[in-house]
């Protein structure tokens, strides 16, 4: 077994912050930060950022279209 790393030595509680920093973030700035449910397995969660990147990377390149 490999030893610990220092994010995997974090209390509990660090990783409560992070989340709900991370909640207040995606609430104030939801057109940036999407919250995702890790819970669901691997390849529907894939698929989820895979939408949701063909969504927004079409609109990014439409804003952006010279002419």
């Amino acid at each position: 077994k490999r030893p610990s790393d220092r994010m995997e030595q974090q209390p509990n509680d660090f990783y409560v912050a992070v989340r709900e920093g991370y909640r207040a973030l995606a609430k104030r700035e939801p057109a940036r930060v999407i919250l995702l449910d890790g819970n669901r397995a691997p390849d529907q969660i894939e698929l989820q950022i895979w939408k949701i990147f063909c969504e927004r990377s079409d609109s990014f390149l439409k804003d952006r279209t010279v002419g």
